[in-house]
């Protein structure tokens, strides 16, 4: 039997840890108190998900807290290279909490609408996101952010790829939110904890102050 945390299985699938709470809603995980049984799981998913089961038969490689502070270089990361910006570093949950709460309040931002769209774009690949904008205008495209997880894109753009703006309808402020609650919220919807301190994630330290609040222009410490 092999258990994970919800945001471990995420990864294994491939899709958003939002994908994953609609999947528990639905009665879909086999879980064993917090965690998810994924044998259990696989075989469940592959009698009753509608596109079978999406667990990977490959094997997950996962990163130790031990090994948070290795360095990963992304040579693939084609963006990354032409703007410059450093390679990505694994650290846990915890980590980067600290320096976000750190930075919070102590950067000055530009408030122009480019200004605010590059740190918005910046701040999704600050965590291997995109925040991507659609040219279609009717009433599925409301004229903002779509938010996607490049990694889990191996198959085309999917539901469980997407994780915020289905409709295009997030602003900056909401692509902020997000991001940073990615990597800071660990409750879930019924306020369960779905991923500890330890956990490691992927990111881009030279663009972490760009997840540093404020979120906008207005945003103050009271909101």
């Amino acid at each position: 039997m092999t258990l994970v945390s919800q945001a471990e299985f995420a990864r294994m699938c491939e899709v958003s840890r939002k994908t994953v709470t609609m999947w528990r809603s639905l009665g879909k995980l086999v879980l064993q108190g917090k965690h998810v049984d994924v044998e259990a799981t696989n075989e469940q998913m592959k009698r009753y998900h509608r596109v079978g089961s999406p667990v990977k038969t490959e094997p997950v490689k996962i990163v130790t807290p031990e090994s948070s502070r290795v360095t990963k270089a992304r040579s693939g990361n084609a963006e990354g290279n032409k703007t410059g910006h450093k390679s990505s570093v694994v650290s846990t949950l915890g980590e980067v909490e600290t320096q976000l709460l750190a930075l919070d309040w102590t950067q000055e931002f530009d408030w122009s609408p480019e200004a605010l769209d590059q740190r918005v774009r910046q701040a999704a690949q600050c965590i291997g996101w995109e925040a991507v904008t659609s040219q279609v205008e009717d009433d599925g495209h409301w004229g903002g952010y779509q938010l996607r997880i490049p990694a889990y894109m191996s198959d085309g753009l999917h539901y469980g790829a997407i994780a915020g703006g289905f409709g295009f309808e997030l602003d900056a402020f909401d692509v902020l939110c997000l991001v940073r609650e990615h990597i800071s919220v660990r409750l879930d919807e019924d306020g369960d904890r779905v991923a500890e301190d330890d956990e490691s994630i992927e990111v881009q330290p030279d663009l972490l102050g760009l997840l540093a609040r404020p979120f906008g222009e207005m945003h103050t410490r009271k909101d």
